[in-house]
Order: structure tokens, then sequence, then C-alpha cells
């Protein structure tokens, strides 16, 4: 029969056992949780960290990047600077920095063509306007000369008539480089007759002389 001394010191000892075993354990347990406090304080300071950097790349892009891209495609010799952070280049978020401002030059780039062409087609019906305009004012000059033979009258229609003409030239000019048609155009010019008919084309056709030593059928 066990004595009551036996069992006070076995049920001691299974306690002490269990105690220990118990304490063990929480001290695992306190050791696994400052583990885990540490590398959540570890991992919320690289995301804080990648946020700031993340935040001074998009402020650095919106204050300098995209200004200096959109300027560079009127002035070609402006450089668009890079990441603030050279190591960002080739990361993911470097490479999608680098997407925003790729869109941003297709999209300024088709933007900028819709307006050329548009203002492209105004200018051609401006000019077609204006030479419309300057053609009827060569008819009435010219049947001004024909009723007038006054020479002073007729010296000052005829210097009118040029400038009409200048004025012509250049708005056929303005009209082709906006991509108009460039005209009537001859297959075949015998070169005596295109330089004759040039000769009161510049604004001091007076000054210019044919001398035309070709003889007749060359």
């Amino acid at each position: 029969m066990i004595e009551l001394p036996d069992l006070a010191v076995g049920g001691l000892a299974v306690g002490t056992l269990s105690a220990l075993a118990l304490g063990g354990g929480l001290l695992r347990s306190r050791r696994q949780l400052t583990r885990q406090r540490t590398e959540t304080d570890a991992l919320r300071s690289r995301l804080d960290g990648a946020l700031q950097t993340l935040t001074a790349e998009v402020e650095h892009l919106a204050a300098q990047r995209v200004p200096a891209t959109a300027r560079q495609l009127a002035h070609p010799h402006v450089t668009v600077p890079g990441p603030l952070r050279p190591h960002t280049a080739g990361t993911p978020l470097g490479i999608a920095l680098e997407g925003v401002l790729l869109g941003l030059r297709a999209e300024l780039s088709a933007q900028r063509t819709r307006i050329d062409a548009a203002a492209q087609a105004g200018m051609r019906g401006a000019t077609r306007e204006i030479q419309a305009a300057l053609y009827r004012l060569q008819d009435a000059l010219r049947q001004l000369q024909q009723r007038y033979d006054d020479p002073e009258l007729a010296q000052t229609l005829f210097q009118l008539d040029h400038e009409n003409e200048q004025s012509l030239r250049r708005a056929q000019v303005a009209a082709v480089v906006c991509g108009a048609w460039v005209g009537l155009a001859r297959e075949e010019s015998h070169l005596v007759d295109a330089v004759t008919r040039g000769q009161s084309r510049p604004a001091g056709y007076h000054r210019v002389k044919v001398h035309n030593h070709l003889e007749t059928g060359t």
C-alpha cells in the first residue's frame, strides 16, 4: 500500500514536470512571437521604404520627366532625365514609369498629327479663297489695261498686275506646302519659253534680261 507522503512526492514531481514543460512551451512561444514581431517590423520598414521610393519617383516623373518628354517632341535637343534613383531602372517600377513616358509620347505625337492635319486643311481652304479673289482681281486689271490707253495708267496697271501675280504665287506655294495639288503640269516646255515666262516672276523683274542665242527650231 502506497503511503501518503509517497503520493505527495509523486504528485509534486508530476506537477513540477508539467510546470517545466509549460514554461518551456511559453518560452518558445514568446521567442517565436518576438521573432515574428521583428520580421513584421522589418517588412513594415521595407514597405515604408518602397512607398517612399514610389512616391519620390512619381513626384519626379510629374515634375521633371513628363514636362521634358513633352518639350522633346518640339525640341529634340531636350534631354529627358532618368529615374530619381538610378537603381530603379530595369525594375518593375522603372519599366512602369518608362511605359508612362512612352504612352505620353505616342499620344502627343498623334495629337500633333491631328492638329497639323486640321491646320493644313484650314490653310488650304484659306488659300483657295485668296487665290480665287486674286484671280478675280487679275481679270479686272487686264480689262482695265485693255480699256485705257494712257501710258502712265498702263504702267501703273502693269505694276499692279505684277504684284497680283506675285501674291498668287505665294498663295500657291502656301497651298502646296499644306498638301494642295500643285496645279497644271505641262509635259513639255521649251527652255526659252520657260525663261521668258519666268522673267516676270521675280520682284525686280525689270532688271532681268534674257539673251536668246538659240536659232529657230533648235
